[in-house]
Protein backbone atom coordinates (compact mmCIF):
# COMPACT_ATOMS: atom_id res chain seq x y z
CA UNK A 1 0.00 0.00 0.00
CA UNK A 2 1.37 3.35 -0.99
CA UNK A 3 1.78 6.07 1.56
CA UNK A 4 -0.99 8.58 0.84
CA UNK A 5 0.30 11.16 3.32
CA UNK A 6 2.38 14.11 2.25
CA UNK A 7 6.03 13.43 2.13
CA UNK A 8 7.98 15.55 4.56
CA UNK A 9 11.35 16.61 3.32
CA UNK A 10 14.05 16.36 5.88
CA UNK A 11 16.57 19.15 6.11
CA UNK A 12 19.63 19.29 8.22
CA UNK A 13 20.18 22.20 10.57
CA UNK A 14 22.98 23.49 8.36
CA UNK A 15 20.46 23.94 5.55
CA UNK A 16 17.90 25.77 7.71
CA UNK A 17 20.22 27.89 9.85
CA UNK A 18 21.04 30.62 7.28
CA UNK A 19 17.34 31.20 6.60
CA UNK A 20 16.50 31.25 10.31
CA UNK A 21 19.26 33.76 11.03
CA UNK A 22 18.22 35.97 8.11
CA UNK A 23 14.58 36.00 9.28
CA UNK A 24 15.60 36.67 12.88
CA UNK A 25 17.78 39.60 11.80
CA UNK A 26 14.98 41.07 9.67
CA UNK A 27 12.51 40.84 12.54
CA UNK A 28 14.97 42.33 15.01
CA UNK A 29 15.68 45.28 12.71
CA UNK A 30 11.95 45.93 12.36
CA UNK A 31 11.55 45.77 16.14
CA UNK A 32 14.44 48.20 16.63
CA UNK A 33 13.00 50.68 14.14
CA UNK A 34 9.54 50.45 15.71
CA UNK A 35 10.84 50.94 19.25
CA UNK A 36 13.06 53.86 18.34
CA UNK A 37 10.26 55.58 16.42
CA UNK A 38 7.94 55.08 19.39
CA UNK A 39 10.57 56.61 21.66
CA UNK A 40 10.99 59.60 19.35
CA UNK A 41 7.20 60.18 19.30
CA UNK A 42 7.06 59.95 23.10
CA UNK A 43 10.05 62.31 23.42
CA UNK A 44 8.42 64.91 21.19
CA UNK A 45 5.21 64.77 23.23
CA UNK A 46 6.85 64.89 26.67
CA UNK A 47 9.75 67.19 25.76
CA UNK A 48 12.19 64.67 27.25
CA UNK A 49 15.03 62.63 25.78
CA UNK A 50 15.38 58.84 25.91
CA UNK A 51 18.54 56.72 26.05
CA UNK A 52 18.52 54.64 22.84
CA UNK A 53 21.13 52.20 24.08
CA UNK A 54 19.20 51.47 27.25
CA UNK A 55 15.98 51.09 25.26
CA UNK A 56 17.45 48.58 22.80
CA UNK A 57 19.40 46.57 25.36
CA UNK A 58 16.27 46.26 27.50
CA UNK A 59 14.21 45.18 24.51
CA UNK A 60 16.82 42.64 23.43
CA UNK A 61 17.21 41.11 26.88
CA UNK A 62 13.43 41.00 27.34
CA UNK A 63 12.87 39.32 23.99
CA UNK A 64 15.58 36.73 24.62
CA UNK A 65 14.12 35.97 28.06
CA UNK A 66 10.64 35.64 26.53
CA UNK A 67 11.96 33.23 23.90
CA UNK A 68 13.48 31.01 26.60
CA UNK A 69 10.08 30.49 28.23
CA UNK A 70 8.07 30.25 25.01
CA UNK A 71 6.87 33.85 24.94
CA UNK A 72 6.51 36.17 21.97
CA UNK A 73 8.92 39.00 21.21
CA UNK A 74 7.72 42.54 21.65
CA UNK A 75 8.52 45.99 20.32
CA UNK A 76 7.34 49.54 20.85
CA UNK A 77 3.62 50.24 20.70
CA UNK A 78 3.26 53.76 19.33
CA UNK A 79 -0.50 54.19 19.63
CA UNK A 80 -0.61 52.77 23.16
CA UNK A 81 2.22 55.11 24.15
CA UNK A 82 0.44 58.15 22.69
CA UNK A 83 -2.82 57.27 24.46
CA UNK A 84 -0.94 56.74 27.71
CA UNK A 85 0.78 60.13 27.49
CA UNK A 86 -2.44 61.94 26.54
CA UNK A 87 -4.25 60.27 29.44
CA UNK A 88 -1.68 61.68 31.84
CA UNK A 89 0.49 58.61 32.42
CA UNK A 90 3.93 59.68 33.61
CA UNK A 91 5.42 56.62 35.29
CA UNK A 92 6.67 53.30 33.92
CA UNK A 93 3.88 51.56 35.79
CA UNK A 94 1.24 53.36 33.74
CA UNK A 95 2.58 51.71 30.59
CA UNK A 96 2.58 48.24 32.15
CA UNK A 97 -1.03 48.39 33.38
CA UNK A 98 -2.46 48.24 29.85
CA UNK A 99 -2.13 44.50 29.23
CA UNK A 100 -3.65 43.24 32.51
CA UNK A 101 -6.47 45.76 32.13
CA UNK A 102 -7.14 44.70 28.52
CA UNK A 103 -7.22 41.04 29.57
CA UNK A 104 -9.59 41.90 32.42
CA UNK A 105 -11.95 43.73 30.07
CA UNK A 106 -11.85 40.88 27.54
CA UNK A 107 -12.64 38.29 30.22
CA UNK A 108 -15.49 40.43 31.56
CA UNK A 109 -16.94 40.64 28.06
CA UNK A 110 -16.68 36.87 27.58
CA UNK A 111 -18.24 36.23 30.99
CA UNK A 112 -21.16 38.47 30.07
CA UNK A 113 -21.74 36.50 26.87
CA UNK A 114 -21.53 33.10 28.60
CA UNK A 115 -24.94 31.68 29.56
CA UNK A 116 -25.48 31.68 33.31
CA UNK A 117 -25.89 27.89 33.57
CA UNK A 118 -22.42 27.36 32.18
CA UNK A 119 -21.00 29.60 34.89
CA UNK A 120 -22.61 27.44 37.58
CA UNK A 121 -25.34 29.92 38.48
CA UNK A 122 -28.98 29.03 38.89
CA UNK A 123 -31.33 30.68 36.41
CA UNK A 124 -33.31 33.59 37.77
CA UNK A 125 -36.97 32.78 38.45
CA UNK A 126 -39.52 35.47 37.59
Amino acid sequence: MKNIFLRVQQYSLSQKLPKIIAMAMALSVLGVIDSLLTSIVADSMTKERHDSNQELIGQGVGNMAAALIGGLPGAGATMRTVVNIKAGGTTRLSGMIHIPKAVQLALAYLQEKTPSRRRGEQPATP
